[in-house]
């Protein structure tokens, strides 16, 4: 990941890593990235996505006449190229798995499958400043959708990641589903 320092302030470029661990585990505000479990590099993309619901009020003389916001859905989505039995299991599907007397892992894609509920953490760190910017989101379900591209030789086969961000207390004491902790585009006080 990379950090442009422009005229009118940094600009992050390109993606980095995610952590996760189990959401019970988390403890929000305190535990930090260095705590959690590197899944892997992000491959090409990370989706981070906060949407809300809206419901117009309408009157038959005047039209709309105030848009009143619902329920936020917070969305996290990438693909991760670095692929171990837990990438694929433990941080995703739930799926079981069986090593094998040759030494090979044999994972089970069931209907029983319990998809994970994790802590999660997107992190790019700029290798020339140190600088960060990392986005946690405390407590976050996998959602159960499976793909991998075969595409040819030079394209990695990258996991996908798909979570739903639930809500929980964050460290304002307000129920949300997401903070963010960076030093990017802050300058010292000297």
């Amino acid at each position: 990941m990379k950090f442009l320092n422009l005229a009118k302030g940094d600009v992050v470029v390109g993606c980095g890593h995610l952590y996760a661990m189990p959401v019970k585990q988390f403890k929000v505000g305190e535990t930090t990235y260095a705590d959690m479990k590197d899944i892997g590099y992000i491959h090409e993309e990370a989706v981070f996505r906060r949407s809300a619901e809206s419901f117009d009020l309408e009157t038959v003389s005047d039209g709309i006449i105030a848009s009143i916001p619902g329920a936020y859905t917070t969305e996290f989505e990438t693909g991760v190229i670095s692929l171990t039995v837990d990438n694929m299991t433990l941080y995703t599907s739930g799926s079981a798995t069986e090593t094998l007397e040759s030494g090979k892992v044999r994972i089970y894609g069931c209907e029983s499958d319990k998809p994970a509920e994790l802590a999660l953490c997107f992190v790019g760190t700029d290798d020339d400043t140190g600088k960060t910017f990392e986005l946690y989101m405390p407590y976050a379900i996998w959602q159960p959708n499976t793909e991998w591209t075969f595409a040819d030789a030079e394209t990695p086969i990258s996991l996908n990641f798909h979570y739903k961000c639930c809500n929980t207390t964050l460290p304002n004491g307000k129920q949300g589903s997401y903070y963010i902790e960076t030093n990017v585009g802050v300058e010292s006080a000297t």
